[in-house]
């Protein structure tokens, strides 16, 4: 005999193949059917809103005269929201951007009352390997979650405890059934002992203990008046003798604090395709949102905060605020859906459009405050350089300059930095209106110019800045540009880089290797869904193992190679099955080598013209290695480099290919 915490809840997705608008037009009618049921049912003693708060923040915007019943509610712990603000995807945010959802999340719902305190991911694709230190930062101690499990090579048991490379050890759970196991659950005979007790009874095997928790919901369903005593029928009819009670996640997870001494321990990522998909390519779908996301989460948590940091060290007065707005709107595109990109094009439109707001926000801000800081520390023909980083920074810097004179130099008051100029552009002064005996008449302002320059500055300090002066030069380094032959070079003292005969090779002048063939593109057909990518059977790659070079410039600080690479191609996929090949994939790639760097900084740009394809750049590193390193949040991750996936269709729901994000 057994107890079985059945959890009712929603799983509220607030945007997917809908948008936004219309989930709140559903939630108005749902989540107020939730408030009257906990209100007026007293058997009805809990209710989970997906472990959010966006959406009742969604909800409240709307029927802000619901506030009040809903705290109450909040506060009796009868109806459960946060710890998160939105239901994040765990692989293609920013560390700091999880821990921003947790504290958004968190403070809404203890405003109103009550944060769950548990790490509640019921849908998420894959779990990174550092949970539980971003859990146990924010003080949760716990993760109830589903996908990315694999009981064969993983754990044995649906409970057990999940240690981080930091050694921060948290609770874990595991759905067996997901988050839908018990959805529409009714007191008929036959749906009770044909699906709801065989799959109790499968949860308890992979528990072994006396109480187990089965998830009664599942998507944008609303909240079922009957359970009571649905529940009460199936008690009254299970063959072992179970009692199945309304619960919440939060006894659950006490029970599982009490019994937990002879819990195993895991180490390591949730990211097996096991028993459900967890689209391992869709890192590439919708690239446009991710690269935009990942821009401005970059530029808000490594520029925007740290002047907004200094300025309110200097008593600047800087509203936070819209640190907060910015935040939210690029928090509300990282639910695993909207991040994804798995979407309908309309609330992917939403999506791009509410990460360009938080980036006007961002900049806006930046612009505002470093302006404040620099009228306090600056003086005319003064130029300010800010160093965001932990520590002090010696190197090449690239700044923007503008003055009245054609050549200038930067002087720190003792003496001229090394400074060569990139490229320096004449702006028109305009005219003004001079008053003369005669009258007024308008006469030319003289032009000015604007500088680009590469910097060489030293001990920049740390979280800080250091005010420099321009003056003007008689002379100075110019970035120069080179005449374009079949061969050209760029290097600095850590390695050449040689294009010849349309390929890229790559020099390290320390150990005289030479890796050849250095960069190709590959293209090839994708036939899969606005999740993954899928190949197309019977299809073959195509390659581009040769470029064109368009410029080479050279400088003191940094040598920079522009190149071009195109390739025929078909249109579509109907194109592709015809062996039409009209359509031309084009790429430009700039490779710059800067002055004390060890590595080959490329940028690589392309409008993208053809339908259904997949483009993948294939570098040539010249390591031989069973194993890849990849970033995880405050750790590194150790995965093994192609994986046997034959016969994977016998064991996986997707193909376990080592594509990692």
């Amino acid at each position: 005999m057994a107890k079985v915490h059945v959890i009712p809840h929603t799983h509220w997705d607030r945007e997917w193949y809908f948008t936004q608008q219309d989930s709140d037009v559903l939630a108005t009618y749902n989540f107020t059917k939730v408030i009257e049921t906990l209100e007026n049912q007293a058997s009805y003693s809990c209710y989970h809103l997906d472990g959010q708060s966006a959406i009742v923040e969604d909800y409240l915007k709307v029927l802000p005269f619901m506030r009040e019943r809903m705290s109450k509610l909040i506060r009796d712990k009868k109806l459960f929201v946060g710890p998160w603000y939105t239901q994040t995807d765990t692989y293609n945010v920013a560390a700091e951007s999880i821990i921003r959802n947790l504290k958004y999340g968190m403070h809404i719902a203890e405003e109103l009352g009550h944060s769950m305190t548990v790490g509640y991911l019921p849908d998420t694709f894959g779990h990174n390997a550092q949970m539980p230190t971003l859990f146990k930062g924010m003080g949760i101690d716990n993760i109830v979650f589903w996908r990315g499990i694999d009981y064969d090579q993983q754990v044995q048991k649906s409970h057990f405890h999940w240690q981080s490379a930091g050694d921060d050890t948290i609770y874990a759970y595991n759905l067996v059934h997901g988050y839908g196991a018990a959805k529409n659950i009714v007191a008929d005979a036959d749906h009770l002992d044909k699906k709801i007790f065989p799959m109790v009874e499968k949860i308890k095997s992979l528990s072994g203990l006396d109480e187990v928790l089965i998830p009664s919901g599942g998507d944008q369903v609303n909240i079922d008046p009957n359970l009571p005593a649905t529940l009460a029928a199936a008690s009254e009819r299970s063959p072992t003798g179970d009692i199945y009670t309304i619960s919440s996640m939060e006894n659950f997870v006490e029970y599982l604090r009490h019994n937990s001494e002879e819990f195993e321990t895991y180490y390591g990522e949730f990211k097996a395709p096991r028993y459900t998909r967890i689209h391992k390519t869709i890192g590439s779908v919708r690239y446009d949102i991710k690269k935009l996301n990942f821009e401005i989460e970059q530029f808000l948590i490594k520029k925007l905060e740290v002047v907004i940091a200094i300025a309110k060290a200097q008593g600047i007065t800087v509203h936070t605020e819209l640190v907060d707005m910015a935040w939210k709107k690029i928090l509300e595109c990282h639910a695993h859906d909207s991040i994804g990109g798995c979407n309908s094009d309309a609330t992917n439109a939403d999506i791009m459009h509410r990460l360009k707001q938080a980036e006007e926000i961002c900049h806006g801000l930046y612009n505002l405050v470093v302006k404040e800081i620099a009228s306090n520390a600056c003086q005319e023909s003064e130029l300010m350089i800010f160093n965001s980083r932990p520590t002090p920074y010696s190197g090449v810097v690239k700044v923007v300059a503008f003055s009245k004179h054609e050549l200038i130099a930067l002087s720190d008051g003792e003496q001229i930095l090394d400074c060569e100029i990139i490229c320096r552009e004449t702006l028109d002064g305009g005219k003004m209106i001079e008053v003369t005996k005669d009258g007024e008449r308008e006469v030319d302002v003289p032009a000015y110019y604007r500088f680009e320059l590469n910097v060489a500055v030293t001990n920049l300090p740390a979280l800080g800045y250091q005010v420099f002066q321009v003056q003007q030069a008689d002379a100075a380094l110019v970035v120069q540009t080179q005449a374009i032959n079949e061969s050209a070079s760029i290097e600095n003292q850590a390695v050449v880089v040689r294009f010849s005969h349309g390929q890229l090779s790559l020099e390290d002048k320390a150990s005289g290797r030479v890796v050849k063939q250095l960069l190709s593109f590959e293209e090839q057909a994708d036939d899969g869904d606005s999740y993954d990518f899928s190949p197309l059977e019977g299809d073959t790659p195509l390659t581009c193992t040769e470029m064109t070079c368009l410029s080479v410039q050279h400088g003191e600080m940094e040598q920079s190679m522009t190149l071009r690479a195109e390739l025929a191609v078909p249109h579509d996929l109907a194109a592709r099955m015809a062996g039409d090949k009209q359509a031309v994939a084009s790429f430009d790639l700039q490779l710059s080598l800067v002055k004390g760097e060890q590595q080959v900084r490329v940028e690589i740009a392309t409008v993208n013209q053809v339908c259904d394809h997949r483009v993948r750049v294939v570098i040539n590193s010249d390591i031989r290695t069973q194993t890849s390193l990849s970033t995880q949040p405050f750790a590194l991750m150790t995965r093994p480099v192609a994986p046997s996936v034959e016969g994977w269709r016998e064991r996986f729901r997707e193909c376990p290919i080592d594509i990692e994000t």
